[in-house]
């Protein structure tokens, strides 16, 4: 059914932990939306499950002005942040533009679009759209749980919260998602330590074992390892960059586009001028730094969310990795050692880059930063 929008609603914002939480109104009270947001967004309801939402260019706009706007119906929550609103804007044929969704029976898939008079599937290449959607899953399949996207599989940002009984995930175009259990198991990992990341991670196909169905926990990372970690989580199709700018990097070797991909995106300048230095064992400092260039890229805001810590030996960081270093500390997803320390020239097991990556997701996940 369709809907026409009558008003934009700033909803009342609750405060929990810290952090403000939005409270939709019109949902189910037994089970009430809880996005995670800034005070100040906006926005624009129906009162059916599924359907269609319209709405005008410029009520976007005022919401864009705002920091971005919740779209909801009685069962999920769309949100657009300023910068999909305003490539949005500028894709749309005439004033009017529609958002439709679609649920399956018992509502594991579902289809968004968005369109106008002139186009049945626009889709901006700028911004930010993620869905919150109401979900239950076994204790056992908590870590696995992710979206897949029909156009282009599982989506790797994408993150299930069972306290709340919601999963959020990317929409990386318009089409249909549905939510699988993609548990992945390795024979190297039952005892580790890191399993719980090890796992999140590959479920999310951002990490690939080393063979033999092992993980190879206790290994460690090189630089074009991390930065193709970084590439998967993106979800872009990388096999159209190219790069040459760097002479130890050939367009034959396996981490080539990925990159290529960091090069475009403004993650990686290489260790110098002409050199990415890719089978190199990745710094801490330098995982901080590809980090936070990765989070600006993907318009994530680096937002804090503990006290800051002064590190022992914070002179031994780099002048060029301090502020990366302090961002991820303050976002949690890089951490220091008991002993206070940062350890910015000390190296990481695959089993901590999990942690990292699985990190990225989670803090990315926190919509709309």
């Amino acid at each position: 059914m369709k809907r026409t929008f009558i008003a934009l609603i700033i909803v009342a914002v609750l405060v929990l932990g810290g952090i403000s939480v939005y409270a939709i109104q019109g949902l189910d009270e037994t089970k009430s939306s809880r996005i995670l947001a800034n005070d100040g967004y906006a926005t624009i309801t129906t009162d059916t499950v599924g359907g269609e939402i319209s709405t005008t260019a410029a009520a976007l706009m005022e919401a864009a002005a705002m920091g971005g706007v919740h779209l909801t119906d009685t069962y999920s929550v769309v949100t657009l942040d300023a910068a999909f609103i305003q490539s949005l804007v500028d894709e749309l044929s005439g004033d009017v533009v529609s958002f439709r969704i679609i649920y399956n029976s018992n509502k594991t898939m579902v289809t968004f679009n968005i369109r106008d008079n002139a186009n049945d599937d626009l889709f901006p290449t700028e911004g930010r759209c993620v869905m919150e959607l109401p979900y239950t899953a076994s204790a056992s399949a908590a870590n696995s749980v992710v979206a897949s996207y029909a156009e282009g599989g599982i989506v790797p940002l994408s993150t299930y919260y069972p306290d709340a009984g919601y999963i959020h995930f990317e929409l990386i175009g318009g089409g249909t998602y549905s939510i699988v259990n993609n548990a992945v198991a390795f024979s190297d990992t039952t005892k580790h330590w890191g399993k719980t990341y090890i796992d999140f991670l590959a479920s999310r196909e951002i990490a690939a074992g080393v063979g033999g169905n092992r993980f190879g926990p206790n290994g460690s990372v090189t630089r074009a390892q991390f930065v193709r970690f970084l590439a998967v989580m993106s979800a872009e199709d990388i096999n159209g960059y190219s790069t040459d700018k760097f002479v130890d990097v050939k367009s034959s070797d396996w981490y080539y586009h990925a990159v290529a991909w960091a090069v475009a995106a403004n993650i990686t300048s290489g260790v110098s001028s002409v050199q990415f230095a890719p089978n190199q064992k990745v710094t801490r400092e330098q995982m901080a730094v590809l980090t936070n260039n990765f989070l600006n890229y993907m318009g994530i805001e680096s937002k804090p969310i503990r006290s800051s810590m002064n590190f022992s030996d914070a002179a031994k960081i780099s002048s060029w990795a301090k502020d990366s270093v302090n961002k991820c500390q303050g976002m949690a997803i890089i951490s220091g050692y008991n002993d206070k320390t940062f350890r910015p020239s000390g190296t990481a097991t695959r089993a901590e880059a999990a942690v990292i990556c699985g990190r990225i997701v989670s803090y990315a996940m926190i919509l709309p930063q």
